[in-house]
């Protein structure tokens, strides 16, 4: 008998019965090694028929490998060897994200052929590696789009994919689909192809560490992620949306390289994929007088587009910028690096050099005819701690940022002074410095964002007009501003109007502060929903009336199961029915000593205690 008519005879017997063909264990014979059924699965149980083969023909289901949709391997199989699973077109379930494979175990895989396997394993990393199709084994999935779904894998991973925009969940931070899942959320995944991530994607996920945007034009919500881990870093493109949330929020960002190595004895490169290379480090780079070909990142050089030399590079070699036709700038930090006579040559003719004025890039750019620019955004900068680095933006922003403790203010006394309009010090920053803030008569904005920071007594002189410190509720940033009588404001996470001259701002802590002069509008028929913080009623936990605000509308803090206090400063404010329904026992009402509050707080049940 042909070969051809013994697999036209399976294939009859196939759709006749509901198991196609079955295989026999030779350590177990009573359990199947593997079978085959009518619905196009192929279950192998047994690790035996999954070693190597020479060839794909030596298979025991072979004959009726195009028949085959999916593949069941059993979790106790540790190994799967070459040309085991070739020519399919199916999907792969391997529970054991630990598995090995060998290289061609999957060749010749079609268009719908499909790995699913614990995210993040080294199946995962093979299948990745050779180009596989991959779908992670999820705890929870759904739609969030028309074309966007999610998935949340055990290792807390959110795995944003399809492609176009989210669902915008601007108007209510916790109507995400995978909200109830948010203590378990430890980082964001966001494919390509998604367009658009909205706000509050994550929210109120302090073990969130870390969220990944692929896509180099994805556009990212300013407030996608929200309330998440002190060191929370975004990865994405350099010139990115993604890079400008991080930068926005105060958030770390890594960008995506293409390759990096060393070019020093503490000197190192890395190429963006953005066409940017940038040398950092410490000290002299390696002499490559011997020709351009010996520098490290030669074979990238119709790859780069801009290149950046680091603050501490102290001197550069031959050929250091050579054959880089698509290269137009060069920036140089360090004021003093050292130029040989042949860094550049044969680049771009248009290439621009930027430095500081008075610099030896300027001075090099002047002998080698070339266009100078100095460096902007930043007019200054340099350190100011063993760990900390300080910039003054031409926007008159002074960022300090690093590790550890500052121990100098290089601003002091200096012609930048007056430039400084706001002060921003990043959460790394353990302790200020005396004269931090001296003197600077336009800066009215004093940002600190770690709420444990120590702040000396004089690390603010000479306050100007209108000074502004903001930082956590309950930080030592609040404590230092009460300490020195300056005006303390915390993080804001939304505000809005509720009335012709009313504000109402919530905190990342969860205060509700409703601030300004005149009433709340009086509502007729009002259902909850027209409250405009509604959506935010089981994240707030404490709220505040000022002494402008007159009328207190009513369901004013309907559904606020999480609120356990609520302040009202103005004596004779108008209380409507309903404006506070008392959903906690150990709800507290504050205010003034025979003012409305405390008949209010008596009418209703609800504990009062008077302020000082």
């Amino acid at each position: 008998m042909s070969k051809k008519i013994f697999s036209i005879l399976l294939i009859c017997c196939f759709l006749a019965s509901s198991v196609f063909a079955v295989g026999v264990s030779a350590t177990d014979p009573d359990v199947p090694a593997w079978n085959f059924d009518a619905t196009g699965l192929l279950t192998i149980n047994s690790a035996s028929v999954l070693e190597d083969y020479t060839s794909a023909q030596d298979v025991p289901w072979n004959l009726f490998t195009s028949l085959i949709t999916s593949v069941s391997v059993d979790p106790s199989i540790t190994y799967i060897g070459a040309y085991a699973l070739n020519n399919l077109n199916a999907t792969v379930e391997i529970d054991n994200g630990d598995t090995t494979i060998a290289a061609h175990a999957f060749d010749n895989a079609g268009e719908n052929f499909v790995i699913v396997s614990v995210f993040n394993s080294p199946v995962h990393t093979y299948a990745k590696e050779n180009g596989l199709a991959f779908e992670g084994i999820a705890t929870a999935a759904g739609t969030c789009g028309d074309n966007a779904n999610w998935r949340l894998y055990p290792d807390g991973t959110l795995h944003i994919l399809g492609s176009g925009d989210m669902t915008d969940y601007y108007r209510n931070p916790t109507s995400t689909p995978w909200y109830s899942y948010a203590s378990t959320i430890t980082s964001v995944l966001v494919d390509e192809a998604i367009t658009f991530v909205s706000p509050y994607t994550v929210f109120s996920a302090d073990s969130c560490v870390s969220a990944t945007i692929l896509g180099a034009d994805t556009q990212v919500s300013s407030v996608a992620f929200q309330m998440v881990d002190d060191d929370f870093t975004i990865y994405g493109h350099l010139g990115s949306s993604a890079q400008e949330v991080a930068e926005i929020r105060g958030y770390n960002f890594v960008p995506f390289t293409v390759d990096s190595g060393t070019c020093g004895q503490n000197v190192t490169w890395t190429l963006y994929t953005n066409g940017l290379l940038r040398l950092d480090g410490t000290g002299p780079m390696t002499q490559y007088s011997g020709g351009p070909d010996r520098l490290p990142y030669f074979q990238y050089r119709e790859q780069v587009t801009a290149m950046e030399i680091g603050k501490g590079i102290t001197e550069l070699s031959d050929f250091t910028v050579c054959i880089m036709q698509n290269c137009t700038s060069l920036t140089i930090e360090n004021p003093s690096v050292v130029f040989p006579s042949n860094t550049i040559t044969a680049s771009n003719s248009n290439m621009d050099i930027l430095g500081y004025y008075g610099s030896t890039a300027e001075e090099y750019a002047a002998a080698k005819s070339m266009s100078f620019a100095p460096i902007a955004p930043i007019l200054a900068g340099g350190t100011c701690g063993t760990d900390v680095i300080w910039y003054l933006h031409e926007n008159g922003v002074l960022r300090i940022s690093g590790t550890g403790a500052m121990n100098t203010v290089p601003w002091f006394n200096a012609s930048y002074a007056s430039r400084i309009t706001a002060i921003d010090i990043s959460e790394g920053i353990t302790s200020l410095y005396v004269g931090t803030y001296y003197n600077l008569s336009n800066c009215t904005s004093f940002t600190v964002r770690n709420p444990d920071t120590v702040i000396p007594n004089n690390a603010i002189v000479r306050p100007a007009d209108g000074l502004v410190i903001y930082g956590e509720f309950g930080s030592t940033a609040e404590a230092y501003a009460e300490q020195i009588g300056v005006s303390f404001d915390s993080f804001i996470l939304d505000t809005g109007s509720c009335g012709d001259d009313l504000t109402w701002t919530i905190y990342t802590n969860g205060h509700l502060k409703i601030t300004g002069t005149g009433g709340m509008p009086a509502l007729h028929d009002p259902t909850p929903q027209e409250i405009p913080w509604y959506i935010y009623k089981d994240f707030i936990i404490s709220m505040e009336y000022g002494a402008g605000v007159t009328r207190i509308s009513r369901f004013a803090s309907f559904s606020q199961t999480n609120c356990t206090s609520i302040t009202v400063l103005n004596p004779n404010a108008i209380f409507e029915g309903s404006a506070i329904f008392a959903q906690r026992d150990d709800l507290v009402l504050y205010g003034y000593e025979g003012s409305t509050t405390e008949t209010y707080a008596e009418s209703k049940s609800i504990t009062f205690v008077a302020l000082d």
